[in-house]
């Protein structure tokens, strides 16, 4: 990717996420492969999400302050090993959900491995076949649950057909899948509507996003609905439960997120600072996170603003902004003898200041 190109790259992203994208985060976007990626559509979508995700939630140590000691009962080491406790047991707890064991069970039972839950989640005999069609197709006459998981766990299969196909009212796309176990191969046929497809999103760890286009009635369709369900009971995504699904793999709990969250309307820029915090973050790193946030929204540095310009932008939200300069100026020298303007340049340029200090609008000049 030319360097021409990357920049309107990232101009595209600054203008969907409404924020500047700082150095340091669009260069680890670089080094996690999504800025070379996103010259497709997918990679693109990919990118304003990761983008999106380390604007929005900051873990505590991604961007360190200057170092100094710290009480260990408060430093950030002892922090992050308190978090990494806390995902161990929340994963413990989503380990005993009735839904994951039978999901599970599917193949076999247990947990994958990181390189087998890649190479199953984009198998197409997990992504379309219906769970009925892949028991009787991947298991004719073998009773054995255990070996059926084997079967399910281990099973190649490509596709060899791919063709639209309108059913009735319902669009759709005809798939032949082979599949094959050792000398066993059979070939499955399976129709599926655009409508019960669905996009299942893998974070894996130290590696890729994957995404994979999956029926509904799937494996891997099930598994996005299991997960689904695991993340309105856990502090997790959707998709960092369907990785702990498939692998185990406690998904990561950050004790302190910030987020800025930008309002923006015809006449003013507003922009929010919010925080969710575990109560027992020591106040120290707390407000060390929100002079981060603070930072991202006012470059310069943070100064109260005195009576006089807050009484100028009360004066201009008036009626005064149909008013000629003069006219407005000798209405606020009237009002406000300590305060008089008697240069209608300079008092148009304080009430304009004013304006962008308090709401930042895009500025209207008197008359």
């Amino acid at each position: 990717m030319d360097d021409k190109t990357e920049v309107h790259i990232r101009q595209w992203i600054e203008k969907r996420t409404r924020r500047p994208v700082p150095d340091l985060i669009w260069e680890d976007l670089r080094e996690d492969g999504f800025v070379r990626d996103a010259t497709t559509r997918d990679g693109l979508d990919d990118l304003l999400r990761a983008a999106r995700r380390a604007l929005r939630y900051v873990d505590l140590g991604a961007r360190g302050e200057a170092a100094h000691r710290q009480p260990s009962a408060s430093g950030r080491a002892s922090i992050r090993s308190r978090a990494r406790a806390f995902e161990a047991l929340v994963a413990q707890e989503m380990d005993l959900e009735p839904a994951v064991a039978r999901i599970r069970q599917w193949w076999g039972g247990g947990t994958l491995s990181r390189d087998e839950a890649i190479e199953r989640a984009q198998s197409p005999s997990w992504c379309l076949l219906l769970l009925s069609q892949l028991r009787s197709d991947l298991g004719p006459g073998r009773s054995s649950a255990s070996t059926f998981g084997q079967l399910v766990r281990t099973n190649e299969s490509r596709v060899i057909l791919e063709e639209s196909e309108r059913r009735g009212p319902h669009a759709g796309m005809r798939w032949k899948i082979e599949l094959r176990w050792g000398s066993w191969d059979h070939i499955a046929d399976v129709w599926v509507s655009d409508s019960a497809m669905e996009s299942v999103v893998l974070p894996v760890r130290g590696g890729d996003t994957i995404r994979v286009g999956a029926a509904s009635w799937s494996l891997m369709g099930q598994v996005a609905d299991v997960a689904r369900g695991l993340a309105r009971q856990a502090p997790w995504t959707a998709e960092d439960a369907a990785w702990f699904v498939m692998t185990g793999d406690p998904p990561p709990v950050a004790p302190l997120l910030f987020g800025v969250e930008r309002r923006i309307g015809p006449g003013y820029h507003r922009a929010v600072v919010k925080l969710e915090i575990e109560p027992w973050i020591p106040h120290e790193i707390v407000l060390a996170a929100y002079r981060q946030a603070q930072a991202e929204v006012l470059p310069k540095a943070n100064r109260a603003l005195g009576e006089r310009t807050t009484e100028l932008a009360l004066f201009f939200a008036g009626s005064t902004g149909t008013m000629s300069v003069g006219a407005a100026m000798r209405i606020w020298n009237d009002l406000n003898p300590n305060w008089a303007e008697h240069d209608r340049r300079n008092f148009q340029r304080h009430v304009r200041d004013a304006q962008r200090l308090i709401a930042r609008p895009p500025w209207r000049p008197f008359g």
